[in-house]
């Protein structure tokens, strides 16, 4: 139990710290690998992230902020960063709408979800 505890504490904090640096640094570099242990963290946060609705508004605002990054980077022009920036956020909207799936078969109410990814 312990180890679950602490393993918790650990990600949340991670997550925290990681959700700050992407937020205050509009110009992180997408490789380099803080840009990918961002995208760890995201992924286990919503990984252990039980409650299916609040899995779809995680994923959707990691869709959002690779949005951000997209469109500050194809100001740029870099045509292979923005291949790797368009790819990601394809997957991200992908794992969206897929937790979303899960969350309507579970019985929750998706609608105000789905208009939320609508305007992706």
């Amino acid at each position: 139990m312990k180890k679950v505890v602490s393993t918790l504490v650990l990600v949340g904090g991670l997550a925290r710290w990681g959700t700050v640096l992407a937020n205050n640094d509009s110009s992180l570099d997408i490789t380099s690998d803080l840009y990918e242990t961002i995208g760890l963290i995201e992924q286990a946060t919503a990984d252990l992230t039980e409650d299916e609705v609040e899995k779809v508004l995680l994923h959707d605002e990691f869709a959002e902020r690779r949005l951000i990054v997209l469109e500050e980077v194809a100001t740029e022009g870099n045509e292979e960063e923005i291949e790797h920036l368009v790819t990601d956020f394809i997957e991200v909207v992908t794992a969206t709408e897929n937790v979303t799936a899960s969350a309507e078969e579970a019985g929750e109410d998706v609608n105000e979800l789905r208009e939320s990814l609508m305007k992706l």
